[in-house]
């Protein structure tokens, strides 16, 4: 059974991301609107949803959860942490989850796991009969027990939020470059790049690279700097960009 990984929207100002195993669909961190949502779904074809995760309070990633949980009757999923930096309520079921273990949603077994974010941040890695797949946001830092779970998924989204050089000869103040290109930040184009080399060593195949800066990067140098670096180790690869305005499927 093949999973499938999507982007319905990613950029620094929402994101919005799904899987689907074909008999169960999930929906990961709603930042964008209801009606991108919706819009987008159809036009990925993706089917009922059965949940929908959130990796962090930032509202980026949170601020539609509760009308996607009345639009389509799902529950939600959490963690405790990121409940209570929300400060929000929600009409429906909540269900609170805990880094390192896993839950079911239909066939699809899901295993959350700490990154390096300025909230409690949490990614994901998804797994159906034989195949798994994952989705890796918002972290500072690559680290091998980040790695490790990463592991054996033909699939990745991770993130390759910004250009170092651009990002230090921009407009934003010094606090935020800093903030940006701390271990508690985002992660830049090259260790995104060095992550995507590990993990096609181990034989992952697909990769989509999301969560791009509009300021600190573009599409064109996230993909060449990733793409020159898995292109010198000869192996076969997809390798695709998640926009803010071109759902996208992996």
């Amino acid at each position: 059974m093949k999973l499938s990984l999507y982007s319905i929207s990613s950029s620094s100002s929402g994101n919005c991301y799904a899987v689907s195993s074909g008999e169960t669909s999930i929906l990961s961190d709603c930042g964008i609107s209801l009606k991108k949502i919706t819009s987008g779904l159809s036009e990925l074809g993706v089917g009922s949803l059965g949940a929908l995760l959130i990796s962090h309070a930032h509202s980026d990633h949170i601020k539609c959860a509760d009308a996607v949980m009345k639009k389509f009757g799902v529950p939600l999923y959490i963690t405790k942490d990121a409940l209570k930096e929300s400060g929000l309520s929600f009409s429906g079921e909540v269900n609170i989850i805990t880094p390192e273990v896993p839950f079911s949603v239909g066939n699809i077994k899901v295993t959350p796991f700490s990154v390096s974010h300025d909230a409690s941040t949490v990614a994901f890695t998804f797994e159906a009969e034989s195949d798994k797949a994952s989705l890796i946001t918002d972290t500072g830092v690559m680290t091998d027990g980040m790695l490790s779970h990463l592991k054996g998924s033909s699939s990745v989204i991770i993130e390759a939020n910004h250009d170092v050089s651009l990002l230090m000869s921009g407009s934003y103040p010094y606090f935020l470059k800093a903030r940006i290109k701390g271990e508690r930040g985002h992660l830049s184009n090259d260790d995104c790049a060095k992550a995507c080399l590990s993990l096609l060593n181990d034989g992952t195949t697909s990769f989509m690279l999301a969560h791009l800066s509009s300021q600190n990067n573009t599409p064109e140098t996230a993909f060449g700097t990733v793409d020159a670096v898995l292109s010198r180790s000869g192996k076969k690869y997809t390798l695709k960009t998640a926009l803010k305005n071109a759902p996208c499927a992996l």
